[in-house]
């Protein structure tokens, strides 16, 4: 039986990283399996590509179309799509469209953002997301799926831990680090942690305001973090801290990371950061004051998060799960 050809929408130079958010990479490694992935090399023309290649393509997997009006020709791009969503319907050919946040991060054009998204809403065959907890999840073409995990792997610790609190991961705004630090900072409290910000800021102003607020207690390192240098990193920490504060945020590549590498977490209260604090798998707060309180008590003493549990999480998330579960909605 011939495969379905899929055209995977973004594969560009910065998701297919040496070090970092491999997503993408493992998504086309697990969709080759069952497809024929008809666009593997990186491309900067965007929805032109697809049209180059619409004629050997059977379903259009799209993330992240809608921070389209953050990249080169927006306008042009946009215009594209227009045309591209109804000639698929035309050309039988499906379109998928994974949510990956409630909306971009960044406000620049949020206007032409949200018809986009209105857009995808009507047009798209099939919506995805990794969370059921989206503005979608009431329409029948709507589908979840948590976040796949590589594989548990956990990693032992060095003790005495030398950081008691790790923040990983690219330093953008909607990450919430510049707001974690300041409070701190102003409010002079818990500066007995010793805290590692390890990551690279793509601002040079961000990256300026974080560290004119840093304590004496708190260390930056600036750079991308190799995976065999995060490991160690891991095993000096104890506890690993997201500090999100987006209402954007849906789910998290790194927040899965560290679940499969079997490290302790503290994060937001909202997105997946939430449903993985109700499945007991990450101490969750509300905001920092409260985050305040939960460093606190976690220095007293705290409740364990069991290793065992992330274990039964990893094993019923994995990608190859996560590839039967594409097949089966998208072979009907």
């Amino acid at each position: 039986m011939k495969r379905k050809a899929i055209y995977l929408y973004p594969i560009t130079a910065d998701n297919l990283p040496v070090n970092g958010n491999n997503y993408i990479g493992n998504l086309i490694n697990e969709l080759e399996k069952e497809f024929v992935v008809v666009n593997k090399q990186p491309t900067t023309l965007g929805i032109i590509d697809i049209l180059r290649k619409i004629h050997k393509t059977d379903i259009i997997y799209f993330n992240w179309i809608e921070d389209l009006p953050d990249r080169r020709f927006a306008l042009l791009q946009t215009f594209l799509l227009m045309v591209l969503l109804p000639l698929s319907k035309i050309l039988n050919i499906k379109v998928l469209w994974f949510v990956h946040d409630n909306l971009s991060h960044t406000k620049r054009a949020i206007r032409h953002k949200k018809f986009i998204a209105g857009m995808m809403r009507r047009r798209a065959d099939y919506i995805v997301a990794h969370t059921p907890n989206t503005q979608y999840n009431n329409l029948e073409k709507f589908y979840s799926f948590d976040h796949p995990i590589e594989q548990f792997n956990p990693i032992a610790p060095e003790l005495p831990y030398k950081y008691d609190l790790l923040i990983w991961g690219k330093m953008l705004e909607y990450k919430g680090i510049a707001e974690f630090v300041e409070f701190h900072s102003k409010k002079g409290t818990n500066t007995d942690l010793n805290i590692l910000i390890a990551g690279a800021f793509p601002s040079k102003e961000y990256y300026e305001r974080v560290n004119n607020s840093i304590t004496p207690n708190m260390t930056i390192s600036n750079k991308t973090i190799p995976e065999d240098e995060l490991r160690s990193l891991f095993a000096k920490s104890k506890y690993i801290l997201f500090t999100y504060n987006s209402p954007s945020v849906l789910s998290s590549a790194a927040l899965c990371k560290t679940i499969g590498w079997g490290k302790e977490m503290i994060g937001p209260n909202i997105g997946s950061f939430k449903e993985f604090g109700q499945k007991g798998l990450i101490y969750t707060y509300n905001s920092l004051e409260d985050l305040e309180v939960l460093l606190s008590v976690l220095q007293g003493g705290y409740v364990e998060i069991k290793q065992a549990e992330m274990k039964v999480y990893a094993e019923r998330t994995t990608w190859n799960l996560f590839l039967k579960f594409l097949v089966n909605i998208l072979k009907n």
